[in-house]
């Protein structure tokens, strides 16, 4: 139902107890407020405040106050889009917090494939039990009556493909409020984490809900003709455009001229999987901007290959 007051009070109890610093270890043991190593420049760490932090940085101590806007992810938190998929993936696949990349594989001009690995960076211990019942949450979310997410995923084949995911609502000072879905979606042994934020878009069900809901579609290949460029099924070695000894793309006599362009797609497919970005509405790899409104980006929640067991 995303509670506010519910995650309020659990912060509020948290920073009262023995272990106040809970709240902040986790999310740091997820991998936020550190680079997650992506081949992107200029990516940031984020923040997590810590009461340390908030005492060098702003001057003043914490309070249990503080712990309760840290509970849904305001106050001095700052997250990114790529940090959110990869903690999703961690607890997908049941701990293993692993390096994401922009590819699965690299493909020379002969069609040879090079895999690239995505290291474990840590193992992040959670009790079973635990993971379950929030799984079961999650997976409320977008299936149970009530869920913030059900219209989102209405009519998905969920006994096929178990999916949960949460709801989010970014707000920053002098501006709207922006929209945040998260997500992880199995198909054929792989789950995939998915999240994307439209800055200033509104809640999350309403604006990056639909498009994480047109992400999983294609990945599990629904209306795939109306996503082109994710989960074709094609090798990346069917499309790639030949090259000159300088790299060049040699381009056939019909599309040669200053309009030719080479061929793109929104993401690459290796053996049926789909991975990459979807920014902006944009189909040229060089359009994409991380500042986009409407950046998604899925990932494969490496580490495990295996089906989630569906809760409930």
């Amino acid at each position: 139902m995303s509670s506010d007051v519910y995650f309020y009070r659990l912060g509020e109890t948290i920073w009262n107890s023995d272990d106040h610093l809970a709240l902040h270890d986790t999310a740091q043991a997820y991998g936020f407020g550190e680079p997650t190593g992506i081949e992107l420049i200029g990516e940031v760490a984020g923040n997590v405040p810590t009461p340390e932090w908030k005492e060098e940085v702003i001057g003043d101590r914490w309070y249990a106050g503080d712990n309760v806007n840290f509970s849904i992810g305001q106050g001095f938190l700052e997250v990114t889009p790529l940090q959110l998929a990869t903690a999703y993936a961690t607890l997908a696949n049941g701990g293993d917090l692993v390096t994401p990349h922009m590819a699965s594989s690299l493909v020379a001009a002969d069609g040879q494939q090079t895999s690239i690995e995505a290291p474990i960076r840590r193992h992040v211990g959670i009790d079973p039990e635990v993971r379950n019942v929030i799984i079961e949450g999650l997976t409320g979310v977008v299936t149970e009556a009530g869920g913030t997410g059900r219209r989102v995923f209405e009519g998905f084949p969920f006994e096929e493909h178990p999916v949960f995911a949460k709801t989010g609502t970014a707000q920053v000072g002098g501006k709207q409020d922006s929209s945040v879905f998260a997500a992880v979606v199995s198909a054929d042994n792989t789950q995939y984490a998915i999240v994307s934020i439209v800055e200033q878009g509104g809640f999350g069900a309403s604006t990056s809900g639909p498009i994480v809901r047109e992400v999983a579609d294609a990945i599990i290949g629904a209306d795939v003709k109306d996503t082109p460029g994710l989960n074709t099924g094609e090798s990346p070695a069917a499309t790639l455009v030949p090259v000159d000894e300088d790299g060049n793309p040699e381009l056939a006599p019909e599309t040669e001229g200053p309009a030719a362009q080479a061929p793109t797609s929104q993401a690459a497919s290796v053996d049926g999987e789909a991975f990459g970005l979807v920014a902006g509405g944009s189909s040229t790899p060089t359009d994409w901007s991380l500042a986009a409104a409407g950046l998604a980006l899925t990932m494969r929640a490496a580490g495990r290959d295996r089906r989630l067991r569906r809760h409930r």
